[in-house]
């Protein structure tokens, strides 16, 4: 099943901000290759306020990586400030992902810097998996990882199984929403 967003992406960075100043519209942008270098930058930033036994919990990305993501035709999400500046960092697609149940929109490497963003971002994610017809989105959470564990559980995800990541050394949900798209 493949999901173009191309028109959508070619348009990068279609605000759908206000959301922080009382409008009901998401703060959300769909980042797009230009956005790419920040969204490093903030990935990389995260990672090193995480100890050494924690880093797992948001794997780096390589820029290679992320203009994949796109040209795959799957979104790359961001909050962004007035600055400028990246505040919170999601990616969601529909690719088949090792670990994850075929079929579900699948969510990774959400990072922000607490205040809830994480969760407009799982929010958006969800709106991206719904409007492309998926039942239900998953993601990959280390067991260890508390926070990252209650952002899901808030917003209605369940485990729906747990794994072993060889490649990273540590255990991990599989965290579910159902969707209600056939």
């Amino acid at each position: 099943m493949t999901h173009d967003l191309s028109l959508e992406l070619a348009s990068a960075s279609t605000s759908l901000r206000n959301h922080f100043h009382g409008a009901q519209r998401s703060p959300v942008q769909y980042l797009g290759e230009g956005h790419i270098p920040m969204a490093l930058h903030f990935i990389e930033a995260a990672r090193e306020q995480l100890p050494d036994h924690q880093k797992h919990f948001l794997k780096p990305k390589s820029e290679e990586a992320l203009e994949q993501h796109l040209d795959n035709g799957a979104p790359l999400l961001g909050i962004l400030s007035e600055n400028d500046g990246m505040m919170a960092f999601g990616m969601v697609s529909g690719a088949p992902t090792p670990q994850l149940p075929e079929g579900h929109a699948v969510i990774q490497s959400v990072c922000s810097g607490g205040k809830g963003l994480g969760r407009v971002i799982v929010s958006a994610a969800e709106e991206w998996a719904r409007a492309n017809y998926f039942p239900a989105i998953s993601a990959k959470v280390s067991q260890e990882n508390a926070p990252s564990l209650a952002m899901f559980n808030a917003c209605g995800f369940h485990e729906m199984s747990e794994g072993y990541d060889q490649q990273g050394d540590y255990t991990y949900y599989v965290m579910t929403k159902q969707l209600g798209c056939q």
